[in-house]
C-alpha cells in the first residue's frame, strides 16, 4: 500500500511534519485476526475530510474495520484463523527516531510486529484508544502477534444477585419452618424470622433502588406482598405494595398479574376488615364480568364464597350460596363440568354451616347434583380430593340426622374410596389440587406464567388452584368420622369405634412430628393447630364411647389428654371444643355420683339455650350440647330432694320446642323418654305416648341404649308385680338390650328387675341366679363409685377440674 506525498492527519490530531519521504518498505504481518480485533479510530475523525482514498493493492485479501465515523465507509473485517500477506509499509516521519537496524535473519526482508490492544467490551462515551505501537523488531517469520489480557470482568447484575439471595433466604427459612412450628422455642423462631427479614430486605432494596421492566417489577411486588401477608403482621405494607403493583399492571396492560394482585389484596384486606374486603371483591367481580374473563370470574367468586363462609354470619352464608349457584349456571353454560362439581360440593358445605332447619335436606340435594357429575372421567380420575369430600359430607349429613344404620353404610363407602384413591398419584404433598377449565371459555379466558392463582396446563387450558388438606390429614379425618359412625354398635361390634379412634390418634401423633418438607412457619403452625384440634375431638369421642360402657377411669385419662392438647390451641379454647370438654367433665361427674358438681357445670354459660326466635339456628354443635346439658339437668332435678327441683317444669317447657322439631331423632327420642320419667304421677296414657314415641325413634336409628332403657322403664312402670308372660317378656327384652350395651349399671338394674319378675312368676332358681349376677355387678360398680368419690374430694374443694 503506497501513501501519496501530501499532508496527512496524525492519529491524535497533530499535523504530520514535512520532510523527505522514505522509499516504501515491504513488511510482512502475521496476525491472528480472530483474537485481535482492530481498535476503533479516534472520535475526532468525524471532522476530517479525506480528499483521497488509499489505493488498495490487488493482492491484499483482507478488509479494513468499519470505523465509528461516517466517511469514508469501509467494510468490516473478515476474520480468518490465521492470515499471511505481504505489502508495503508507509515511510516513517522525519522527526521520529531512526529505526534500529534489523538483526540478521534467515530471510532477506525484515518483519515488523504490530502489538494491537483489544477493543473494550463496551464502547465508552468518549473513547480513548491508544495508537498502534510500531516497532521494527526482527522476529521469526512464524512469529504470531500476542494480545493484551488486561480486560476487566463484566459488572455484576445486582438485581439478579439480590433476587437470588432473597430466594435462598426464604428457602433456608422454610426448610426449618416445620421444626420451628413444632418446637416453638424462641431461638428457632427468631432464627426463622431473621432469614425472612433478610429476604424481605433484598426485595425491598430492589424496589427502592432500581428501575426495572414493568413485568419484572410487578412480579417482585407480588412476591414481596405475598411474603408480608403470610409471614408477618405488616398488613399496611403489603396493601401498599399491592396497590402500587395494581396501578403498574393497569398502566402496562398486564391483566393476569393485576388479577393475581387483586386476589391477594382481598385476602390481605380481609385480615384487617372483612366487610371492606367483601365489598372490594364485589367491585372486582363486576369488572371481571364486564370483560368476560371467565376463568377469573370463577377464581374471584370462589374467593368470595370462601371468605363469606369464614365469617360464619348468616347473611354472608346466604350470599355465598347464591354466588355458588351463579357459578353453577356459568359452568353449565360453558360445559365446565369440574367447576360445576366443585360448586355443588361447596354449596352442600355452606348449607351444613347455615344452621337452618332444612340445612341437611338442602345439602343432600346439592350432593345429589355433584354425584350426577361424578362419573365424568376427568373428575373421577384427576380429582380424588373432591370425590372424597363428597363421601365425607354425605356421612356428615347422616351423623347430623342421627341415622346410625345409614351412617354405617356410608362409612364403608368412604373406606372403599379412600383405600382405592390412596394408591393413585394425584395427591400433592401440600394438599393443593387444580381444576382444569377448558378452552371453551373463548378468547377472553386469561392466565399467565406468573405461577399465581391461575396457571396454564399442558394443553393450554386454564387451571384454577385450590388448597386443601393433605392425604394423611384426610385419613385422620376419616378415622374420626368412622369412630363417630360406629359408636352406636361399639359394644356389640367388637369395640370397632374405639379401634378407629385409637388408630386415628396414633396416626396423628406420628404426623405431628417435625416433617422434612419445606414450608413456611405460618403454614406449618396452621397444620399443627388443625391436627391438634382433630386430635382433641378424637380423645373426646373416645371418652364418650368409654362412658357408655362405664369405663370412667379410662375416660378421665382421655379427658386429661384433651385438656393438655387444648392449651396449644390458644386461650380461650375455641368453641365448640371448649363446651364439649365441659360437657364431658359433667358427664363423668354425673356417672360417678357427683351430681352437685355435674349440675353446676351444666349451668355454665356455654350451655345456655338460644332464644325462641333463634330456633332456626339449632343445628349448631354448641346448641346441641346446650340441649343435652338441659336434658341431663332435668334428670338430676327429678329428685324431689334437690334444692332446684322447682325448676323442673320450666326447664321441660323451655326445651320442648327445640326438641320436638330437632332433625336428630336421638335427641327427640331422649326427650320423650325424659318426659315419661320426669313425673311419676303422670297420667298413664300420656306416659305411654311418650314411651311409644321414644321407642319408635330409638329403633329407627338403631339406638340400643335408649331402646334398652325405655323397655326397662316400661317393665318397671307397667309390669312390676304383674303375673304373666307379657311381664316376663318385657323384663327379658330389657335385660337383653342392657347386655348388648355393655353398660354395667343398666345390666345390674335389668338383672335385678328380671329377678323380681321371676320371683313373682314362682321361678325361684332363676330369680336367685339373676339376683346373684346383679349383686356381682353392683359390687364392681359401688367400689368404683366410692374410689371416684375419694379421688374427687380434693377436686371439689379446689373447684371444677
Amino acid at each position: 500500500m503506497a501513501y501519496p506525498h501530501q499532508q496527512f492527519p496524525y492519529p491524535y490530531g497533530n499535523p504530520r511534519p514535512q520532510g523527505p519521504q522514505y522509499p516504501p518498505q515491504n513488511f510482512e504481518v502475521r496476525i491472528p485476526m480472530q483474537s485481535v480485533p482492530p481498535p476503533p479510530p479516534p472520535q475526532y475523525y468525524n471532522d476530517i475530510q479525506y480528499q483521497q482514498q488509499y489505493p488498495m493493492a490487488p493482492q491484499v485479501n483482507y478488509q479494513v474495520a468499519q470505523p465509528y465515523y461516517s466517511q469514508p465507509q469501509y467494510q468490516q473485517y473478515h476474520q480468518p484463523q490465521q492470515f499471511h500477506q505481504t505489502h508495503q509499509a508507509p515511510p516513517p516521519p522525519q522527526q521520529i527516531a531512526p529505526r534500529p537496524k534489523p538483526m540478521p535473519q534467515s530471510q532477506s526482508q525484515p518483519v515488523t510486529q504490530y502489538i494491537v490492544q483489544e477493543r473494550p467490551a463496551e464502547r465508552p462515551a468518549k473513547p480513548s484508544v491508544k495508537p498502534l505501537q510500531a516497532t521494527s523488531v526482527p522476529v521469526s517469520p512464524k512469529a504470531v502477534v500476542k494480545t493484551s489480557k488486561n480486560v476487566a470482568p463484566p459488572p455484576a447484575d445486582h438485581q439478579v444477585l439480590l433476587l437470588s439471595l432473597a430466594d435462598d433466604y426464604f428457602k433456608a427459612a422454610h426448610q426449618q419452618g416445620s421444626a420451628a412450628a413444632q418446637s416453638r422455642t424462641p431461638e428457632e423462631v427468631e432464627k426463622y424470622y431473621k432469614l425472612i427479614a433478610m429476604g424481605l430486605a433484598c426485595l425491598e432494596t430492589i424496589l427502592k433502588n432500581w428501575r426495572q421492566q414493568p413485568r419484572a417489577e410487578a412480579l417482585v411486588r407480588l412476591r414481596y406482598a405475598n411474603v408480608l401477608f403470610e409471614e408477618t403482621e405488616n398488613i399496611m405494607e403489603a396493601e401498599e405494595a399491592l396497590t402500587k403493583g395494581i396501578a403498574l399492571c393497569e398502566k402496562n396492560r398486564m391483566v393476569s398479574l393485576k388479577y393475581n394482585m387483586q386476589h391477594l389484596l382481598a385476602r390481605v384486606m380481609f385480615r384487617k376488615s372483612p366487610k371492606a374486603a367483601l365489598k372490594f371483591l364485589d367491585n372486582v367481580i363486576k369488572d371481571v364480568e364486564a370483560y368476560q374473563h371467565i376463568s377469573w370470574i370463577y377464581a374471584f367468586r370462589f374467593l368470595r364464597v370462601n371468605l363469606s363462609l369464614e365469617t360464619s354470619r348468616p347473611n354472608d352464608i346466604a350470599v355465598a350460596i347464591n354466588i355458588l349457584r351463579s357459578i353453577s349456571e356459568l359452568a353449565s353454560r360453558y360445559c365446565h363440568t369440574s367447576i360445576l362439581f366443585a360448586s355443588a360440593i361447596l354449596e352442600a358445605l355452606a348449607h351444613l354451616q347455615s344452621l337452618t332447619g332444612d340445612a341437611i335436606e338442602q345439602a343432600q340435594r346439592a350432593l345429589a347434583l355433584a354425584r350426577s357429575r361424578q362419573l365424568d372421567e376427568n373428575i373421577h380420575s384427576n380429582l380424588p380430593q373432591l370425590t372424597s369430600l363428597v363421601q365425607i359430607l354425605d356421612l356428615t349429613c347422616s351423623l347430623m340426622e342421627g341415622n346410625a344404620p345409614q351412617a354405617a353404610k356410608k362409612m364403608q363407602n368412604l373406606h372403599d374410596l379412600m383405600d382405592k384413591k390412596w394408591k393413585e398419584g394425584y395427591w400433592r404433598e401440600d394438599g393443593t389440587f387444580s381444576i382444569c377449565i377448558s378452552s371453551s371459555a373463548g378468547p377472553n379466558s386469561l392466565s399467565g406464567d406468573d405461577g399465581g392463582v391461575m396457571t396454564k396446563g399442558q394443553g393450554g387450558d386454564d387451571q384454577l388452584t385450590f388448597s386443601w388438606i393433605s392425604k394423611e390429614d384426610l385419613y385422620a379425618l376419616a378415622y374420626l368420622l368412622s369412630g363417630a359412625a360406629a359408636s352406636h354398635k361399639n359394644a356389640i361390634d367388637g369395640q370397632k369405634a374405639e379401634k378407629f379412634l385409637c388408630e386415628g390418634i396414633r396416626n396423628l401423633s406420628e404426623i405431628k412430628r417435625p416433617q422434612p418438607e419445606s414450608e413456611s412457619l405460618s403454614a406449618a403452625a396452621s397444620k399443627i393447630k388443625w391436627r391438634n384440634t382433630v386430635l382433641c375431638y378424637m380423645h373426646v369421642h373416645l371418652a364418650f364411647v368409654l362412658c357408655t360402657r362405664t369405663d370412667w377411669q379410662t375416660a378421665k385419662r382421655h379427658l386429661t389428654a384433651v385438656r393438655h392438647l387444648a392449651k396449644s390451641l390458644g386461650d380461650p379454647i375455641p368453641e365448640p371444643l371448649n363446651a364439649l370438654i365441659y360437657y364431658l367433665l359433667a358427664t363423668i361427674k354425673q356417672g360417678t355420683g357427683y351430681l352437685a358438681i355435674a349440675l353446676e357445670i351444666y349451668q355454665r354459660p356455654e350451655f345456655d339455650l338460644p332464644e325462641p326466635s333463634e330456633k332456626h339456628q339449632l343445628l349448631g354443635p354448641s346448641n346441641d350440647l346446650a340441649l343435652l346439658a338441659t336434658l341431663n339437668t332435668i334428670l338430676i332435678l327429678r329428685d324431689p330432694l334437690q334444692p332446684l327441683h322447682h325448676n323442673l317444669n320450666p326447664l321441660i317447657a323451655q326445651v320442648q320446642p327445640f326438641c320436638d322439631s330437632h332433625p336428630n331423632r336421638n335427641i327427640r327420642s331422649a326427650f320423650n323418654l325424659i318426659r315419661a320419667t320426669a313425673h311419676p304421677d303422670e297420667a298413664i296414657i300420656r306416659t305411654k305416648q311418650y314411651l311409644q314415641a321414644s321407642l319408635q325413634l330409638a329403633q329407627s336409628v338403631a339406638n340400643n341404649e335408649i331402646t334398652g332403657i325405655t323397655l326397662n322403664f316400661m317393665s318397671f312402670r307397667f309390669f312390676r308385680g304383674v303375673v304373666g308372660d307379657q311381664a316376663e317378656k318385657s323384663a327379658k327384652a330389657g335385660h337383653t338390650l342392657a347386655k348388648k350395651s355393655k353398660n354395667s349399671l343398666w345390666m345390674s338394674v335389668s338383672e335385678a328387675m328380671l329377678a323380681d319378675t321371676f320371683e313373682v312368676q314362682g321361678k325361684m332358681e332363676e330369680a336367685a341366679r339373676m339376683r346373684a349376677a346383679a349383686l356381682d355387678l353392683a359390687a364392681d360398680i359401688v367400689p368404683a363409685l366410692e374410689s371416684a368419690k375419694e379421688r374427687s374430694a380434693e377436686e371439689a374443694a379446689k373447684g371444677l377440674t
